[in-house]
């Protein structure tokens, strides 16, 4: 987030301050050139404040930016704290006026973070409330959707679900494959589903998740391997399953 304030006069005259998660930022580069000092003094006093006393170096964030020539050189960004210590000692008529329009950016952003609807109409403003306060709603519910979990009847339900894909996919519950294979298919079934919805449990599904794993029950398939298996036991070959 960034705030301009632009004098009529003289348009290249801008304030330029940065907002990083929440701490409002100048860089050391538009100090030089508003005060119309050497970017390079103005380092050095940035580095003397900071030798000179290290509770200082929280107010300033070393940095780096590319010049035209494709070279990176180094540059500190500032809050206010750091801004008010470098410039208190620069004088001048253009200085003053400078620290006033720093001032007054400083502050113009500090009230856009507090309420970021400052600048926008009443109508305006109900309308992005009523939205927020709905977001925070559907989070909320998303929330309780996400760690509430199936209860025993869902819980039946899946149970039911799986008995049944796998008895099909077994060929029937009188068959060779189902006597002999059935319990190498249903872990592997329990096993993908845990996989899938990273669960210990189906019995542990998220209510939010029912549905899908519902619909992966009734189209799981198995392996290769197992698929074989089953056909070949099934149709009276004999077939050794690792």
């Amino acid at each position: 987030m960034q705030l301009k304030l632009v004098d009529k006069t003289e348009v290249k005259k801008i304030v330029n301050i940065q907002e990083l998660d929440g701490v409002l930022l100048v860089s050391s580069r538009e100090i030089a050139t508003h005060f119309e000092k050497r970017h390079s003094d103005v380092i050095d006093k940035i580095e003397e404040l900071i030798k000179a006393e290290n509770s200082v170096m929280s107010m300033f964030i070393g940095s780096t930016y590319k010049a035209g020539t494709g070279k990176n050189y180094k540059e500190y960004l500032m809050n206010r704290d750091g801004f008010s210590l470098l410039v208190m000692g620069f004088t001048g008529s253009k200085a003053l006026t400078w620290k006033l329009k720093y001032i007054e950016a400083f502050n113009k952003m500090e009230e856009q973070l507090k309420n970021p609807f400052s600048n926008m109409s009443k109508e305006l403003q109900a309308i992005l409330m009523v939205d927020k306060k709905q977001q925070e709603q559907e989070k909320r519910i998303a929330d309780i959707e996400n760690k509430m979990t199936i209860n025993y009847e869902l819980a039946e339900n899946l149970r039911t679900a799986i008995n049944y894909r796998a008895i099909e996919l077994l060929g029937g519950k009188n068959t060779p494959a189902y006597r002999k294979l059935n319990k190498k298919l249903f872990s592997a079934f329990y096993k993908d589903i845990r996989r899938t919805f990273n669960v210990n449990s189906y019995k542990n599904l998220s209510v939010k998740n029912y549905d899908l794993a519902m619909d992966y029950i009734r189209t799981w398939k198995v392996d290769e391997i197992l698929k074989y298996a089953i056909q070949g036991v099934n149709s009276q070959l004999v077939f050794e399953v690792n």
